[in-house]
């Protein structure tokens, strides 16, 4: 069925990549197409191309870091320039394939919407998402999702630096980094990323 799958796909980035399909907005895959499915959609997308693309769901398609590189690979090369929202949950993408995406990712001009639950990414992985960010990382991120990746107090407190900092944006909606595997972050260490975004809305607010 993969197989199968990649075929298709590669056709569907080859029209993506061309210019075929104008006015798509949304694409949603979400039928175990793993990496294969994923670099095939992803090769034919060429620099500044699917430029109507807003939303992509790629949420449980047992992606892993193979994957997840052919998807930087394209974000590097400019594709899907008015990208808001990217679902990525429910993979396997580890902190190999979060290291691959957090560059491009961060430098996205227009990513709105970022979910990483459930994608065994841990706390390196959380750590190449958000340490040292510049002034335009982010620059546009309203919504991030973390949950259920069984990070510790070590990725609590990096987005509390991050937040304290300014460097995040005023994220909307941030969803519990300790939830998942037993909660292995503490209370007090969740807590603290909550009570550092509620002063980061408020600076920004007053």
């Amino acid at each position: 069925m993969e197989q199968i799958c990649a075929t298709g796909l590669a056709t569907l980035g080859m029209l993506l990549g061309g210019g075929w399909l104008p006015q798509l907005r949304e694409l949603l895959l979400d039928d175990g197409i793993g990496d294969s499915g994923v670099r095939g959609l992803c090769d034919g997308l060429c620099c500044s191309t699917a430029t109507s693309l807003r939303s992509l769901y790629l949420a449980s398609n047992q992606l892993g870091p193979l994957g997840a590189e052919a998807l930087a690979a394209a974000l590097r090369r400019g594709a899907m320039p008015k990208l808001e929202s990217l679902y990525l949950g429910d993979n396997r993408l580890g902190c190999q394939g979060l290291k691959a995406l957090a560059k491009p990712l961060r430098a996205h001009p227009t990513l709105q919407v970022l979910h990483l639950d459930d994608c065994g990414v841990g706390d390196e992985g959380v750590a190449s998402l958000v340490d040292n960010l510049g002034k335009d990382d982010f620059k546009s991120l309203q919504q991030l999702w973390v949950d259920g990746n069984g990070l510790t107090d070590i990725s609590c407190a990096k987005l509390v630096t991050a937040l304290n900092a300014g460097d995040l944006p005023v994220i909307e909606e941030l969803h519990d980094p300790g939830y998942g595997l037993g909660h292995r972050a503490s209370q007090v260490a969740i807590e603290a990323v909550y009570a550092a975004l509620h002063v980061r809305r408020m600076r920004n607010a007053a």
